[in-house]
């Protein structure tokens, strides 16, 4: 039988799940990235035993990652996506990744609010529809689309007709980076149709993994929007709790307390977005 490594981040063993099922004549095997850092020197030395190495680009930063052992070497990136949780962001303190009652998932309205010197009580205040249009919130679905399409796009991969589909949905979305498993199902399938890989597809889908994490609230204003049902609730990670938006902020803030106001800086990517909150304040 044929043997692949797939090695990629939170999105790994679904999509290894999903190939497996698509394509019978292939054994995928797969680590995360996490788990290629600790060891990259062993990683590498087995490379030369799989017909494929696929790896998502994040990998390809690691330094020492060097494939030039691999028979193969394909790049499938993953699928992040921010129009239903165009509020959620990472955040560091000085050079500590800050965590909160979602784990490293934060609201940029919450940290805004904190580094500003407001109370949760105010801050709760913030979440609604005229906040959200004023900073830009609305207007996050097609640029990122745009940027989705264009990602897969440039790795030979179509996913337009996959992310009508998903779209007609509910949120196929549980955070920026965590999909549901039947959109990495459809991702593993896109891939091997382009490798020209016999597929068997089926409405049998792997464990859906990823709902064991953090699952961030859509929105309702946004949710509204989009033509989806939102909800202000919150799960948080490894375990089956939900929590309401109230909770959020108030366990936010007091998370953030040891830091200090004014210390916490969302991630590069959305500065532009969170400079933008300047209008609710």
């Amino acid at each position: 039988m044929r043997t692949w490594l797939l090695i990629s981040h939170c999105q790994t063993f679904g999509l290894a799940n999903s190939l497996n099922l698509l394509a019978p004549g292939i054994r995928v095997e797969a680590i995360d990235i996490w788990e290629y850092r600790k060891d990259i020197s062993a990683a590498h030395a087995k490379f030369p035993d799989y017909e494929r190495v696929i790896v998502h680009p994040e990998v390809l930063e690691t330094p020492g990652a060097d494939f030039s052992t691999a028979h193969r070497m394909d790049i499938l990136p993953g699928l992040d996506f921010r129009g239903y949780h165009p509020d959620m962001c990472y955040a560091t303190a000085g050079v500590e990744m800050v965590s909160g009652p979602t784990a490293v998932y934060h609201s940029m309205i919450a940290i805004a609010a904190f580094n500003r010197g407001l109370s949760a009580e105010d801050t709760i205040r913030l979440y609604n529809g005229a906040s959200y249009e004023a900073c830009g919130y609305m207007d996050m679905w097609q640029p990122e689309r745009d940027a989705v399409l264009a990602r897969f796009g440039a790795v030979g991969i179509d996913l337009a007709p996959d992310l009508r589909r998903w779209s007609a949905g509910p949120p196929f979305m549980y955070s920026i980076n965590h999909p549901r498993i039947f959109c990495l199902y459809d991702i593993a399938r896109a891939y091997l149709v382009r490798e020209g890989v016999e597929t068997l597809f089926s409405d049998v889908l792997p464990p859906d993994n990823l709902v064991q994490s953090t699952c961030f609230a859509v929105y309702p204003e946004i949710g509204e929007r989009l033509g989806v049902e939102g909800r202000y609730v919150f799960k948080s990670a490894g375990a089956y709790h939900s929590f309401s938006l109230e909770t959020f902020v108030r366990a936010s803030f007091h998370d953030y307390a040891r830091f200090g106001v004014g210390n916490i800086v969302p991630d590069i990517q959305v500065q532009e977005r969170y400079a933008a909150l300047d209008v609710l304040f």
